[in-house]
């Protein structure tokens, strides 16, 4: 995938400035371990989008059913993660810039990482980040479920059938949020948009989804 290749660039650019800092053509030998330790993190990460997502989800950096992450977690990643928050921000503030969240059906909100307050009427959250800790502005809601996943990968769906089938009626207003509110979070909408009778299909719920946040996107 981009994400693997954009990892792994990263990655070998790190290891040649670290070889290089070593033989002391750029900076000094104390320069070589703050540049391994990027390196070594953004080679795991492009493994991971390769084709191991677990890697990441289930080994390295883990998010508790709470949602929080790890303080060790947070320490050992921190330069690895420190790019993802960078990235998003360029991204979601200066590129994008689109609406934090759509009610995209009756009772089902599409969100990217909230950075603002939720509906008054949400009761439920789910949230498919594994980069993020739970946001602040989710903590009034009591149902709080995590399905930790890559960024641009599907969720699993061992993970998300218990949690499928504890809000598929309608009386739960459902806020489910990714990092950008386009894949991961869309398809977990569409399938509770089939059950509750708002869709025939998956499809049919994407093409609906895409009239109201046309930036939803996921492999047809």
């Amino acid at each position: 995938s981009q994400l693997s290749l954009l990892w792994g660039s990263i990655g070998v650019t790190c290891f040649v400035l670290a070889a290089s800092s070593q033989a002391g053509y750029i900076g000094g030998r104390e320069l070589m371990p703050l540049l391994y330790w990027p390196g070594v993190l953004n080679s795991l990460a492009s493994i991971s989008y390769a084709g191991a997502p677990g890697l990441m989800t289930r080994w390295l950096v883990k998010k508790g059913p709470d949602g929080k992450l790890s303080p060790i977690d947070c320490a050992v990643f921190f330069p690895w993660l420190l790019q993802v928050w960078l990235f998003w921000f360029v991204r979601t503030f200066v590129i994008l810039r689109e609406e934090q969240h759509q009610l995209v059906a009756p009772g089902l909100y599409v969100s990217r990482y909230p950075t603002s307050g939720l509906p008054e009427d949400v009761s439920a959250v789910v949230d498919f980040t594994v980069e993020f800790p739970r946001s602040m502005h989710t903590l009034p809601v009591q149902d709080y479920f995590c399905v930790q996943t890559l960024d641009c990968m599907p969720p699993s769906v061992e993970a998300m059938v218990p949690i499928v089938l504890r809000l598929k009626e309608k009386e739960h207003v459902v806020f489910a949020h990714c990092a950008n509110g386009h894949g991961r979070s869309a398809i977990f909408v569409a399938i509770l948009m089939v059950l509750r009778g708002h869709a025939a299909s998956i499809g049919e719920a994407r093409q609906q989804m895409c009239k109201i946040r046309p930036s939803i996107s996921w492999p047809a």
